[in-house]
């Protein structure tokens, strides 16, 4: 499930379809897609990549056509895997770096983590939001385990 994680770097936007295809196959999205920021952080790739892929997903009918302020609707599940309760291993980290501003010793173990998460049918999903050292971060933590669908 190494595939679920990151795209490989071979072409990055169809290497971000197939990220993408496989994380609505395996029931981590459902409705929607998240936001392109989100995405972006998840594929660790930049929004043009995203948009890319996007547009890609939306012409072959997976996605919903952009609208201002919404996210885009799953239309259709691809080669969904019916009948199986298998659910994916998401876990989430919150750092107060993005991946760009991360020291090399971190990025080497946040590696190591997904590698081993892979192996076992799992994705670790890094999050750096802007609010990490604002005065009251409760409220948008709430708002990021909502939207991430979490279970604490």
């Amino acid at each position: 499930m190494d595939e679920l994680t990151v795209p490989l770097r071979a072409s990055l936007a169809s290497e971000c379809v197939r990220v993408i295809r496989g994380r609505i196959e395996s029931g981590e999205w459902t409705a929607s897609l998240p936001g392109e920021r989100r995405l972006v952080d998840s594929l660790q790739v930049c929004r043009h990549t995203v948009r890319q892929a996007l547009q890609q997903l939306e012409e072959d009918g997976l996605v919903s056509a952009s609208t201002p302020g919404a996210r885009r609707e799953i239309l259709a599940q691809p080669g969904a895997a019916g009948g199986s309760d298998h659910r994916l291993l998401r876990i989430g980290m919150l750092s107060p770096w993005s991946f760009a501003r991360m020291e090399r010793a971190t990025l080497l173990e946040v590696d190591q983590i997904r590698a081993a998460l892979a192996k076992q049918g799992g994705t670790l999903e890094v999050f750096a939001p802007t609010w990490y050292h604002s005065q009251h971060p409760g409220r948008k933590l709430g708002e990021l385990l909502n939207d991430a669908s979490c279970q604490t």
